[in-house]
């Protein structure tokens, strides 16, 4: 028994003086002694390594069979559910990703990682990536890396450019969401704003948007004095409306609201957002900035300076009135002169006997069809001798001589105006009058009045399909024959001699001086003769 104490007791001493000497001799791993690091992240993937005295441990001495790594990632904020992957050295644990795929020759861990923007609800720039290690002695290490997606070098952290464009798409339409407008125009009613803004980003969204210059207008054929007269008036508006505009947008801040509620670099969007979504349907936005909008607007928005600006207006506009009166008056004595009268009624011929002319042969044909008997010659003859004999009254032998006294009628006009008004203004005039007789003639040949039915005979007969006194066609020679075309005739020059006097009465009947007396009085005052007369309306 005291043997055996001995040799434990030798034993004992044995290994404690011998341990220590070989303590260099050999090295143990501890694990408590090991820290995991996030080497990179990197196009997609993260590399970890664990490392043990500055030197890489391999992966299967600190996790062995029943360690585990854990990779979780979060996108835009922590409030975001996260994704977690698990992976394991051990192939029996299918449950568990298998990791041993991932390890290169050198001991580093290089995983790609996955994560979910698309079920995000919470916006945010950054991109959180954690490792969770669990040792197979149960020792827990763990590491961090937050990603600024502000910083353009995030792109790099990402497989591909389009993953991380995407990752921003997303986080935009959270920041633009219909929520989030919604959330502005719900800030801006509590900043008192709403109103005070729907100037300012009316205009933001119309960036041509002009005030109207229809109170400067002198009137269609103004000279260039007249124009020079409501230039004055022309600069004034477009100053005041763009002091207006000024004005509102210094008041609003919604810009600075939107940054307070998202990102400074999706603030403008937000608002862009809200402006079509709001600020479309407003007054503001569907108003036409006229004068009476513009000064009801300086009233709301700037109202120590509507005094002034209506002032100004007014002093500008009187300006504009004098030259409108005098430009009226002018166009008044334009009308009623005897060579404007001239003129207007000598191209009105021309155009009204042309158009006769033209309308021979459908006459013709509802000449046979009403008295096949009298055959095609005889009814062209009918038509033709009706057309001739519209230009007689007039004194002319043909179309030629009508012509000709048109252009004399012409010249007479330019004479009388040269020296009164600019040469382009004159020739302006004569093409508009020109203009008007055509256009009067190719929408008015059908429309059945008392001058019309006197100057387009031939086409109120196709109208109504019938010639009357169609038997007389066949005495072409008699004076029954001859009185009846003689009648179409006349009935012509008296509608042109007529219509003549109604334009020197014009004035008074448009001003209601003089009461409408005949069809010619009623004639001037329709719609048909405004592209003729407007000038001095």
């Amino acid at each position: 028994m005291v043997v055996q104490k001995v040799h434990f007791y030798l034993l004992v001493m044995f290994v404690l003086t011998w341990f220590p000497c070989q303590a260099n001799a050999f090295t143990f791993f501890s694990p408590k002694s090991t820290e995991m690091k996030i080497v990179s992240v990197n196009g997609g993937n993260i590399e970890i390594r664990f490392i043990s005295n500055d030197k890489t441990v391999k992966p299967s001495k600190v996790l062995g069979k029943q360690g585990q790594v854990n990779i979780q990632t979060r996108v835009y904020n922590q409030r975001n559910t996260r994704v977690s992957r698990q992976y394991s050295l051990d192939p029996m644990k299918p449950y568990l990703k298998h990791l041993q795929q991932y390890v290169v020759e050198d001991g580093t861990i290089r995983v790609p990682f996955e994560f979910d923007y698309l079920t995000a609800t919470e916006p945010g720039y950054a991109f959180f990536i954690t490792v969770d290690v669990t040792t197979q002695t149960s020792v827990t290490l763990s590491e961090s890396v937050i990603i600024d997606l502000h910083k353009s070098s995030s792109l790099d952290v990402f497989s591909s450019p389009d993953e991380y464009h995407a990752l921003l798409d997303h986080l935009k339409d959270m920041l633009l969401s219909p929520e989030q407008v919604e959330m502005l125009a719900e800030n801006l009613k509590k900043a008192g704003e709403l109103e005070i803004c729907k100037l300012a980003l009316a205009a933001r969204i119309k960036p041509n948007w002009r005030m109207s210059k229809q109170h400067c207008s002198v009137g269609e054929g103004a000279t260039s004095r007249d124009n020079d007269m409501a230039e004055g008036c022309v600069e004034l508006s477009d100053r005041i409306f763009s002091d207006l505009l000024a004005r509102a947008t210094k008041q609003c801040e919604i810009d600075d609201i939107a940054r307070r509620q998202v990102s400074d670099d999706v603030a403008e969007d937000l608002v862009n957002r809200f402006v079509s979504r709001w600020v479309t349907n407003s007054d503001f936005y569907q108003s036409t900035a006229d004068l009476t909008n513009v000064l009801s607007w300086y009233d709301q928005f700037s109202p120590a300076q509507t005094a002034d600006v209506k002032s100004a207006m007014e002093f500008e506009m009187n300006r504009v009135a004098i030259q409108k009166n005098s430009h009226r008056n002018f166009m008044d004595e334009v009308v009623i002169s005897e060579a404007y009268r001239n003129l207007v009624v000598s191209e009105l011929v021309v155009a009204a006997v042309t158009h006769n002319f033209r309308e021979r042969v459908r006459l013709a044909d509802v000449c046979k069809q009403q008295a096949p008997h009298l055959g095609e010659d005889k009814c062209f003859e009918f038509a033709s001798d009706i057309s001739q004999g519209l230009i007689k009254p007039f004194g002319f032998a043909d179309l030629s001589e009508m012509h000709e006294s048109a252009a004399y009628m012409r010249h007479q006009y330019e004479s009388s105006l040269k020296g009164k008004i600019p040469a382009e203004m004159i020739e302006s005039s004569l093409s508009n009058v020109r203009s008007w007789a055509q256009t009067y003639v190719s929408t008015q040949y059908e429309q059945s009045n008392c001058l019309n039915r006197s100057l387009f005979p031939l086409s109120f007969m196709i109208v109504r399909n019938r010639v009357p006194n169609i038997e007389l066609i066949e005495k072409r020679n008699s004076e029954e024959y001859k009185y009846m075309v003689e009648m179409l005739s006349n009935n012509m020059e008296g509608a042109v001699q007529q219509l003549w006097s109604s334009l020197q009465r014009y004035p008074k009947l448009r001003d209601g001086r003089l009461s409408a007396a005949g069809c010619t009085d009623s004639a001037v005052l329709s719609s048909a003769f405004e592209p003729l007369l407007s000038n001095s309306r």
